[in-house]
């Protein structure tokens, strides 16, 4: 008969080597055989010959141990769990917590029995188990633990009272030997991760004092005497890796203390979490200068962790400072890189540095980079796995990685890029990241429930932020009720949809336990969502007020004014919800980042602002007022970066005030919702001063066309500060998502070839230049960036407010190419009720009638006679020339009388002279009480009406064009004459027109400049190149003003060098003119080459998009997006020299992508829609052009284009001398097309002009 320790060494031995080795087929047959082991085991009748252990209830205990370590690996291995299935493994767990259970009466150490439990539990209530099973074992556990370390019960919540315990259990004698408390620390540790994963904040504070209290006993008195500072520093005894290791302790335990809040309740580790750091900090002091690297990390993670408020008086007293990272450090391991950069991005993602110079975005860019590095390095870098350590003492607590920690951090940066997504406008980025979170937690059930509420929440959210309403998305909330009701169980209840299963929800007291984690973040922002579109605000404005003034964060204010806005009850809570987030802006500390949750506050303030002023319906303002209100606010944008002082009134002065200050907060911190949001308010003032200022003379029955020589100077004087502020307003309307996407991307690359401590300088405090990119926030909050572009381009900005159903037209001020673009034109044009709906409908039946019936020719069984060749060519032109006519349709529809501002202006200077002459003289001979009323003078040049000048100059190039009718409305825009004056204006002008454009071809110059025309998600899906007004203009398409300025610092090369890919699918037999050009451009050098029939390697294709100049794409358009995923084209290429921070990058190749829907955009009308598909992907990759279909064409009549075109731009495969260059080309090959329309029109371009 075979003695029962003998089997239980050999489970042991396996243990040990299983431990060893990475995961694998050697591994997994040695859990088989472990797993054969203890089923001997437990099923067997063994003789006990007890030599090492003291009872038959400790041999027991040591195999139940063994066998709980080895089902719990297993049941967070996928594999493992997807042979057995969920039940399977939820029935494994069972039977393990059951023999724990067994194994627990009478052992001596219960407290890892009682944490394998805990395990059990974690990983069962992932399946279908109870997570308050994970609280109970814990408490048992921690019981257990302290009994054995402090042989008496004692509060350890505060550094004073466990010093005390720690003293008293100093005097007593400790048997446990230095194998044992070594263990005792492994296993505390580990199960302060696993409580911090759970978010029970309280009992990991409890595991921490315990595993500090172990490794007190464990290096003597000396370790006492060092915490408690009555020792010699110089002199100590104590190893520094154990100071280390109890300062790394220390820290954990501030930040444990710092998680540990409640927003609900009364409760309070505030002040715990103070003491906490304070400690920390000075035994960190007595380190030195150069603390490790793990030090340095979990003293950031602390330091995030911390509440606000005591933040913010640490930095007062100058004890929040942060620390570099430095390579003399040591720090070796992979994921303790990952760590480190994480921690710095969790610093970042909370708090903003405001600094001069530094790129939009600011730390938030910065952030995201180190989260994504942090993620690259978990699960792109070398595989990690757990090792087993023969001698436990030997292994440092803080460099091991249990499975616990390592599924943690792995949560908490994909939490983090998920998030930052969400907040730099990128919501299908963001929802594909909490998708992976959702799958890493089912894979490896890390995590808990309050993980996946997370999760769900970004993810709901950011599916229904496209519309601006949540209750779009009913069957997910209503997953999201019940997670939190019903199986979490958590407190308050809450209701996010119409109709709350299990009755009506009622607010529960708390009861105060010290386990009860609060609601997360996330859940909270959606139940405050949902709360104000339903008009239930009430009950959770009252849990929200009932906070502690004092320790409520900035995140909390924004919620109390969210809830707030649409109705205004307790008027004396609003009075006091404005004050505080007013005290929290006066009262924050010089030269302190600012919580990143002021921003929005500040943006939500400014719309309540604005609904008071747009509701005053009988008030009426001065336009000189109102005007010198636009100048201040103007002046306010361009101030260097500091924070603003503010004052909350019913004003137009203190709403401009407010929306500036928020405006400028969002660029700074990377918040492009808001940004957006407030800029678009900043426009709108226009509407709702011009309607109040009319007010009183329609009441008064007066004339509106007799004016006063006051509201003359009033109306010249808004309208001139109302275009400056567009300048520096109008370009943060939209595109901010890519504006932010560049600095990200660009600094991506600078730091793609930096090793890991070398990115950590570049990214960790201390940096200079961790900030600095393609632009500064200054440049574009006062509009300077403009006058970078040189004058060889006209810009132009084309966007939809959804909110006052208008399109803002607006034009940079063109008249002296020598000043540069300083000044800007706007126009806000009214909208017919759904004409953009209806006009996007109208042009997708359209197409979808042009592809059933290819279908339906192409499906016949005589498709190919002659009769069926000439109806699918009489269906193709009849399709043609209905997108004709939609064309006209959406340019006197949409664009209407506002077109004029596009109107082309000439390049040369007598040209441009021959316009201002022209002007002058209709101004001097038919128009001069005009002239006289906009104090025009007679010479137009006075920079101060350049304005005025410049609008009625292209109105002037423009009226031949324009009906008399819009003429009238336009003149009657810039003057109130009468109506037989207006129209004798209209019919001058058109004469001088006609006139002008004669003497224009006189000179055989070109007339006109290229035009980079900004266009929003909206217009981006409309032809407006086919638009007559657009016709014959050199149009390309622009996204964000930091992808312009990018390419622009791009060099262009003397000789095109070029790479082609030709139907790779080996289907488009038309396509033979391009095949036949390029192959004979490749057969003369070595300047082009290619693939033609066959699809190449995506990472060649990315090369060679890094080294030549033009890249031409033929085939299908599915195909093209398969060979350029998104996400390598924004982060190829090369880094750029050093001291070059705007060309960071990357792609250097004009891209040609000539398929079907190449450059399409995906979405709805009314969405925020700010992403563009490759188009929007190859431009912050660098590439300097990008030109693509907008929708499916003929692949032959697309072939016979591109050849064309290929040849007039490109000579023999070299730059071409043409003027104008690839725009020229494009626009005069459209017309020429067979389908003018339906190939031509299809063709844009993004970029820049080439």
């Amino acid at each position: 008969v075979e003695h029962v320790e003998h089997w239980c060494h050999k489970a042991q031995s396996f243990e040990s080597l299983r431990l060893q080795l990475p995961p694998g087929p050697i591994s997994a047959i040695l859990a088989i055989c472990q797993l054969q082991l203890h089923y001997q085991i437990f099923t067997s009748n063994f003789h006990f010959k007890v030599i090492k252990f003291s009872s038959k209830a400790a041999v027991s205990a040591v195999s139940a141990g063994s066998f709980g370590r080895l089902v719990i690996s297993l049941a967070m291995d996928p594999e493992f769990r997807a042979v057995l299935g969920s039940s399977g493994a939820s029935l494994a767990l069972q039977a393990l917590r059951a023999q724990l259970e067994h194994c627990t009466s009478g052992c001596a150490e219960m407290g890892p029995m009682r944490f394998l439990q805990v395990q059990a539990c974690a990983l069962q209530a992932q399946l279908d188990g109870d997570p308050e099973d994970c609280k109970r074992f814990m408490n048992l556990a921690l019981d257990e633990w302290q009994g054995v370390v402090l042989e008496r019960w004692s509060d350890m919540r505060t550094p004073c009272s466990l010093m005390k315990a720690l003293e008293a259990a100093g005097h007593q004698r400790c048997d446990r030997t230095s194998r044992e408390l070594a263990q005792c620390v492994r296993d505390l540790s580990d199960a302060a991760y696993l409580m911090e994963t759970l978010d029970l904040h309280a009992l990991c504070m409890g595991a921490l004092a315990l595993c500090l209290a172990c490794t007190v006993q464990q290096n003597g008195r000396e370790a006492l005497s060092w915490l408690q500072g009555t020792d010699d520093t110089k002199q100590s005894t104590l190893p520094r890796s154990s100071r280390e290791l109890l300062v790394i302790l220390l820290y954990r335990l501030a930040a444990a203390a710092g998680r540990d809040q409640d927003g609900f309740s009364q409760r309070s580790n505030q002040v715990d979490a103070l003491e906490w750091w304070n400690f920390a900090e000075v035994r960190k002091a007595t380190l030195g200068d150069a603390p490790v690297a793990p030090i340095v990390t979990q003293r950031m993670i602390a330091l995030t962790s911390m509440p606000e408020s005591c933040f913010l008086s640490q930095w007062r007293s100058g004890g929040c400072r942060l620390e570099a990272f430095n390579a003399d450090q040591g720090l070796q391991d992979g994921l303790m890189f990952a760590e480190a950069f994480w921690s710095w991005s969790q610093w970042s993602a909370k708090w903003q540095e405001i600094q001069s110079g530094q790129c939009p975005g600011g730390s938030a860019v910065g952030c995201q980079t180190a989260a994504l590095r942090s993620l690259k390095i978990l699960f792109h870098g070398p595989k990690v796995y757990s090792q087993g350590q023969k001698e436990p003492s030997q292994a440092h607590p803080e460099l091991r990685w249990p499975s616990w920690r390592s599924g943690l951090l792995q949560l908490r940066v994909i939490h983090q890029v998920s998030r930052l997504y969400d907040c730099l406008g990128e919501s299908d980025l963001a929802i594909a990241c909490a998708d992976c979170g959702l799958e890493l937690m089912e894979r490896k059930l890390c995590g808990d429930c309050r993980w996946k509420l997370r999760f769900l929440c970004i993810r709901t959210r950011c599916a229904v932020s496209c519309f601006s309403d949540v209750t779009k998305e009913e069957h997910a909330l209503q997953g999201i009720e019940d997670l939190w009701n019903r199986r979490i169980q958590g407190q308050p209840r809450i209701q996010l949809t119409t109709t709350c299963e299990g009755g009506p929800v009622e607010p529960v007291e708390l009861d105060g336990t010290v386990s009860s984690p609060g609601m997360p973040w996330e859940l909270l922002t959606l139940w405050a969502n949902a709360s104000s579109k339903q008009r239930r605000q009430g009950r959770l404005l009252r849990l929200l007020s009932q906070a502690d003034e004092a320790r409520l964060p900035s995140e909390s204010v924004v919620l109390l004014i969210q809830l707030q806005m649409e109705d205004r009850e307790d008027g004396e809570l609003w009075t006091k919800t404005l004050q505080l987030l007013l005290k929290k802006i006066s009262d924050h500390p010089s030269k302190a980042p600012f919580p990143r949750a002021l921003c929005p506050a500040l943006a939500l303030l400014a719309q309540s602002l604005f609904n008071d002023l747009d509701g005053e319906g009988n008030r009426s303002w001065s336009l000189l007022k109102a005007a010198a209100d636009l100048k201040q606010c103007c002046m306010v944008l361009s101030q260097p970066a500091q924070m603003i002082d503010i004052e909350v009134a019913p004003s137009l002065k203190s709403f401009l005030q407010v929306c500036a200050a928020a405006l400028r907060g969002a660029l700074f911190m990377g918040e492009s919702a808001v940004a957006r949001h407030c800029a678009q308010l900043l426009l709108r003032v226009e509407d709702v001063v011009r309607a109040a200022s009319a007010r009183p003379a329609k009441e008064e029955g007066t004339n509106l066309r007799e004016r006063s020589p006051s509201r003359e100077s009033g109306d010249i004087a808004f309208s001139r500060a109302q275009w400056k502020l567009c300048k520096q307003v109008v370009p943060c309307a939209f595109g901010m998502s890519l504006l932010f996407m560049t600095e990200l991307r660009a600094m991506q690359r600078r730091l793609e070839k930096m090793d890991h401590w070398s990115a950590l300088g570049r990214l960790g405090p201390g940096s200079t230049t961790s900030m600095l990119g393609v632009m500064a926030v200054e440049d574009i909050c006062s509009g300077n960036w403009m006058a970078q572009l040189g004058s060889d381009m006209s810009l132009a900005w084309l966007q939809v407010d959804w909110k006052s159903s208008c399109l803002q037209i607006s034009r940079t001020v063109d008249l002296d190419p020598a000043r540069g673009a300083e000044r800007l034109l706007s126009q806000r044009l009214p909208l017919r009720c759904q004409v953009l709906r209806g006009l996007q409908d109208e042009l997708q039946q359209l197409h979808r009638s042009n592809s059933e019936k290819i279908k339906e020719l192409w499906q016949r069984q005589d498709k190919k006679s002659e009769a069926v060749r000439l109806e699918f060519w009489r269906s193709r032109k009849g399709f043609d020339d209905q997108l004709g006519k939609l064309v006209e349709k959406i340019q006197k529809e949409v664009l209407g009388l506002g077109r004029f501002l596009l109107a082309p202006w000439p390049q040369s200077a007598a040209a441009r002279q021959r316009v201002l002459d022209s002007l002058r003289s209709w101004l001097t001979n038919e128009a001069a009480e005009m002239a006289h009323g906009l104090r025009l003078n007679g010479q137009l040049d006075d920079p101060e009406q350049a304005e005025h000048v410049f609008l009625l100059a292209l109105l002037l190039i423009e009226a031949e064009n324009l009906e008399v009718a819009e003429l009238l409305l336009v003149l009657g825009q810039l003057w109130d004459g009468s109506r037989s004056t207006l129209r004798r204006w209209a019919y001058s002008m058109r004469r001088h027109s006609a006139d002008l454009r004669g003497s224009l071809k006189e000179l055989n110059e070109a007339l006109e400049v290229p035009l980079l025309l900004y266009v929003d998600g909206v217009m981006a899906q409309l032809p407006l190149e086919a638009c007559p007004c657009l016709r014959q203009r050199n149009v390309v398409r622009g996204l964000a003003p930091s992808i312009t300025l990018s390419s622009l610092a791009s060099k262009p090369a003397a000789e095109a060098t070029g790479f082609f890919v030709i139907d790779p699918a080996e289907d488009c037999a038309a396509m033979g003119d391009v095949k036949q050009l390029l192959t004979s451009w490749s057969s003369h050098g070595e300047s082009w080459h290619g693939h033609t029939g066959k699809l190449p390697e995506p990472a060649r294709v990315l090369e060679e998009l890094c080294r030549k100049d033009v890249f031409v794409y033929l085939g299908h358009g599915e195909r093209a997006r398969q060979l350029l995923r998104h996400e390598k084209l924004q982060i190829a290429g090369e880094v750029a020299e050093e001291n070059d921070s705007r060309r960071a990058a990357g792609l250097r190749s004009t891209l040609m992508l000539l398929g079907c829907s190449s450059v399409k955009i995906q979405g709805s009308m009314e969405g925020d829609i700010e992403s563009f598909g490759l188009a929007s992907s190859a431009l912050l990759g660098g590439a300097p052009l990008v030109l693509g279909a907008q929708w499916d064409v003929l692949g032959g009549d697309l072939d016979k284009l591109a050849s064309r075109l290929l040849q007039r731009w490109l000579k023999e495969g070299k730059t071409s001398c043409s003027r104008g260059g690839l725009l020229t080309a494009l626009k005069d090959l459209r017309p020429k097309c067979l389908l003018p329309n339906l190939t031509g029109a299809s063709l844009v371009c993004y970029g820049i002009p080439v």
